[in-house]
């Protein structure tokens, strides 16, 4: 493999800008134990063929810039690739979009990344109230969220029991719970996730908002992974 990663040298967000792109976002996720999904982040299509060997297709693609804040409407993100040669057709219109955007020295690279099947879209946030400090919150993806507002929400920090009482107080808990014909979902290693997102935004003054979305819930036992993230931190310049 020879696709080019980024290490992240240290827990403080100082040195990083004031909105990390979804591969630094959850390399920071991952030094605090937050499960990501597999992924390269690649410079051109000779190192994106790599990742896809070494991933397997299906596979996602995904521009990476910290100035695009929304990469689908920015039409940056292709998914359920399935062979080389849709992933060739996949980047060149990738880099196009990208072009429209920003300029060739803000683009961080191409994220490669595993399709991840079988698990339920939930999602996982925080954001810094200015009087009132972190809030974490926690709820179904999808349509759920969007249509319903199907969210819970707590001061920071919390435990993963308390974590675990808020994903049992949402109107939608018996679609993880395996109430009507359901399958029953990893609740704990979600509600690990919110506990673990609640520590981070008490121990992390810089971090503003933190957006996980989706947290694809695996069947139980089998645990639960990020599979995008955003996170925006205090621009002290």
């Amino acid at each position: 493999m020879s696709s080019h990663k980024i290490e992240l040298k240290s827990s403080l967000l100082s040195s990083f800008p004031s909105q990390l792109t979804e591969y630094d976002a959850k390399r920071f996720l991952a030094r605090y134990d937050v499960p990501v999904t597999r992924e390269y982040l690649c410079r051109d299509m000779e190192e994106a063929f790599d990742a896809a060997e070494e991933l397997g297709f299906p596979i996602a693609l995904k521009g990476m810039s910290g100035e695009i804040l929304h990469k689908t409407e920015a039409e940056v993100v292709h998914l359920d690739i399935r062979s080389f040669e849709e992933l060739r057709h996949s980047l060149k219109k990738i880099r196009k979009n990208m072009k429209k955007h920003v300029s060739e020295e803000k683009i961080q690279g191409y994220l490669v990344q595993e399709m991840v099947k079988g698990g339920m879209e939930c999602i996982v946030g925080m954001k810094r109230d200015p009087i009132f400090g972190p809030v974490v919150a926690v709820g179904l993806g999808g349509i759920y969220v969007e249509v319903l507002g199907d969210i819970s929400l707590r001061h920071a920090p919390v435990n993963e029991e308390e974590a675990l009482g808020m994903i049992q107080d949402l109107k939608g808990f018996g679609f993880l719970s395996g109430s009507r014909g359901q399958r029953h979902r990893d609740v704990y290693a979600l509600a690990k996730i919110v506990s673990q997102v609640s520590q981070r935004a008490c121990a992390e003054e810089k971090l503003l908002e933190l957006d996980i979305n989706p947290v694809f819930v695996m069947p139980e036992g089998e645990g639960a992974v990020a599979a995008d993230a955003l996170v925006i931190r205090k621009n002290e310049n």
